[in-house]
């Protein structure tokens, strides 16, 4: 095995893409545009293929955490390229929304002890599911992390100490 095929190996298992999605995804590629094309374009060719398929007038739940996923499996492939990935988190955080609001119509904001300074300030913070989406809060574009890993939860959010 080659070190190419090594790394599109783990490229496939990390975005959980099978091999024979992506020989599709390639073979169809390379007969749109006559030639070789790079795994990188194989890969977003699979993704924009699952948001073509789970965007819809009524989607359900699963619908929306798969499009939650990919958008954040694209986030975290454009954070490794050293590139941009705000907008593919704000779209990753309005499907979390939108599927919240299948459990209620409130969200509160919970953030990680490695958030920074400015997205702590909005801890515990309440909003309806279209305030939040209206708004968008977070991510946070002045986060200073590599990407804002803030993230909603349904409200009330029930705890239990043991």
């Amino acid at each position: 095995m080659t070190e190419k095929e090594a790394k599109r190996i783990d490229l496939l298992e990390k975005y959980n893409i099978t091999e024979r999605d992506f020989n599709a995804h390639k073979d169809e590629l390379r007969k749109k545009f006559g030639g070789d094309v790079s795994d990188r374009d194989v890969v977003w060719s699979v993704w924009n293929e699952r948001i073509l398929n789970n965007i819809h007038d009524n989607p359900s739940i699963k619908d929306l955490a798969a499009l939650e996923q990919t958008y954040y499996d694209m986030a975290m492939f454009l954070i490794g390229e050293g590139k941009d990935c705000f907008d593919l988190l704000q779209q990753r955080s309005k499907m979390r929304l939108m599927r919240l609001k299948h459990y209620g119509n409130k969200v509160r904001i919970s953030c990680s002890k490695s958030s920074c300074e400015s997205c702590r300030q909005l801890v515990d913070k309440i909003f309806t599911v279209e305030e939040a989406i209206d708004s968008m809060p977070i991510p946070f574009k002045g986060c200073t992390n590599t990407y804002c890993a803030c993230t909603y939860l349904p409200e009330p959010y029930l705890t239990f100490e043991l």
